[in-house]
């Protein structure tokens, strides 16, 4: 089975202060057909977790700890979207959150795939 891995960030989540949802539809509809007409294994790799939530709350995003807060209000506003787009093509979505650990043992490295 072919895998098709696409990787979106925040100049395709956001547009102006709001979550670019159009865009959102059609990347959905993309992959869904990608998988249920084509048979392909579909990986989504989103990393617009400080964006999404910058649209909810304006924080200066220079500073640390406010991307932290920011990335903790936009990760589930984008898993809460593509949980029910998704299921909408009755496809079933999960998020992987690795942090830099995960990659420095041949044991965490394995356990991730």
């Amino acid at each position: 089975k072919k895998r098709i891995v696409v990787k979106v960030g925040s100049a395709v989540l956001r547009e102006n202060d709001v979550l670019a949802v159009t865009r959102l539809n059609n990347l959905v509809d993309l992959l869904a057909k990608l998988k249920n007409e084509k048979g392909y294994e579909v990986i989504l790799v989103s990393s617009g977790a400080v964006a999404a939530g910058n649209t909810k709350l304006n924080l200066d995003k220079t500073q640390i700890l406010n991307r932290q807060a920011l990335a903790a209000i936009g990760q589930p506003l984008l898993m809460k979207y593509y949980k029910k787009r998704f299921r909408e093509h009755g496809l079933k979505c999960a998020q992987m959150l690795f942090v830099e650990e995960d990659f420095d043992s041949r044991k965490r490295s394995k356990n991730a795939r």
